[in-house]
């Protein structure tokens, strides 16, 4: 039933997660270069998801992407269901870590006078 309602509320698969960051940050006032804004978060996002370990990345890939349920994962991917729930969560968490060191670094950068840049420093 859950499933049905979020496959019939079918969005770009990268939206899903951005929306999910955007909410632990709160969401920014409208500007006129909110679409370019939004195009490269959506770039951010795409690049820090394939910077997650494989087994993080996948279980957030077909949960965000394919819209699957943790049940529906757990049969794909021949894993227990606690183990799908785990990884979903410490994978977001990473996700959410480094997206926060993204937005630090843009802040810091445009506070000292330099241009914009959506790298993670290493």
């Amino acid at each position: 039933m859950v499933t049905d309602y979020r496959r019939s509320q079918r969005r770009k698969p990268y939206e899903a997660i951005l929306d999910k960051v955007k909410g632990w940050f709160g969401n920014r006032m409208e500007e006129p270069e909110a679409a370019a804004l939004q195009k490269e978060e959506q770039q951010t996002m795409l690049r820090l998801l394939s910077e997650l370990p494989d087994k993080y990345r996948l279980i957030l890939y077909l949960y965000h992407y394919k819209q699957l349920s943790y049940q529906e994962i757990a049969e794909a991917t021949q894993l227990p269901l606690k183990t799908i729930e785990t990884r979903l969560y410490r994978g977001k968490a990473l996700l959410k870590q480094k997206w926060q060191e993204v937005r630090y670094n843009e802040q810091t950068s445009s506070a000292s006078g330099r241009p914009r840049s959506s790298t993670i420093s290493k």
